[in-house]
């Protein structure tokens, strides 16, 4: 088996933020947002615009060479388009073009689909379920042994050829393959919102935003203890750091606070059940009924005369 190997892979700023996050050592010198001529220097740069998909990202780090490089192989799937390896350590970042980016605004079919894939994938491959897919080592940078294995993009249908997608689970609290592999954070965001959502009313008369913030404290903080639970992460202890759990609270409940208050309420009821609308509302529906009372009708009367012609037969 042959791979071509690149010192450095050239990027196409049309698929690449137009100012990426990126940074030499994140945990040292933390990340910066800078344009991508510059942003492309550096050793980790931003793999996907937010809200948008254009690779899928995984993060294998097995301790023996080569098995992060050929996880893919030894996984039964496709190769990807192109992995970037650390020489000192041999882990991995696989990565997966898709043809058509994807949006990740609300919970679309195509959303949806691409989750299913990249949960199925990075379950097959083992991947590191913490990595939350921000950065990536930059296949650009001379650091990495950069390898491109193909160079045709996929189409989710060909990637979804290739593995069983999971089932959707129903479950209240969402630690399904849905959110997980959108990465943690979004994984613990996607869960804390929703129980944010419906509890923001029962602090409108009391306890106002700084009690509400303390709640969803405790539900992200929650949400957190529930992934560490799943089956998705293995039991693995991966600690959620201080400031990750505030900013995640602090987004959610700012927003909520805001966009869930009694004057959006009252707006939203008058835009959506004001006496006008209701009373179109109400005709409309009055008008369906009578369509189906008197279908019924003429239901019944065609029935009966059936009834009574076979009579008129029989005698």
């Amino acid at each position: 088996m042959f791979f071509f190997y690149q010192k450095s892979i050239v990027l196409d700023q049309d698929r690449w933020p137009r100012k990426p996050f990126c940074s030499d050592d994140p945990r040292k010198n933390g990340v910066r947002i800078r344009s991508f001529e510059i942003a492309k220097k550096h050793r980790m740069i931003q793999p996907n615009p937010p809200g948008v998909v254009f690779r899928m990202v995984f993060d294998v780090d097995k301790p023996r060479q080569p098995e992060p490089f050929f996880s893919w192989d030894l996984a039964g799937l496709p190769p990807p388009n192109w992995i970037s390896m650390n020489p000192g350590n041999g882990h991995c970042h696989l990565v997966y073009e898709i043809e058509d980016p994807v949006s990740l605004a609300g919970e679309s079919r195509s959303g949806r689909y691409l989750s299913a894939i990249e949960t199925a994938y990075g379950a097959a491959l083992k991947a590191d379920p913490a990595y939350h897919g921000n950065l990536v080592k930059n296949p650009a940078h001379p650091d990495w042994w950069s390898y491109r294995l193909r160079g045709k993009m996929y189409s989710l249908g060909e990637l979804a050829d290739w593995i069983e997608l999971p089932k959707k689970k129903k479950s209240s609290v969402r630690t399904d393959e849905y959110i997980f592999y959108l990465g943690r954070n979004c994984a613990v965001f996607e869960i804390a919102r929703k129980e944010a959502y419906s509890i923001v009313r029962g602090y409108w008369s009391q306890g106002g935003y700084v009690g509400f913030r303390k709640e969803v404290l405790g539900i992200v903080e929650g949400a957190w203890e529930a992934i560490q639970k799943s089956e998705l992460w293995g039991g693995k202890d991966h600690p959620y750091r201080i400031h990750e759990i505030k900013n995640t609270t602090d987004s959610i409940a700012r927003w909520t606070w805001k966009n869930i208050s009694p004057k959006k309420t009252a707006e939203m009821i008058e835009k959506t059940h004001s006496s006008e609308i209701q009373s179109k509302r109400g005709t409309k529906s009055g008008q369906k009924r009578r369509e189906k009372s008197d279908t019924e009708f003429d239901e019944a009367i065609r029935r009966t005369r059936l009834r009574y012609s076979a009579f008129e037969i029989r005698t």
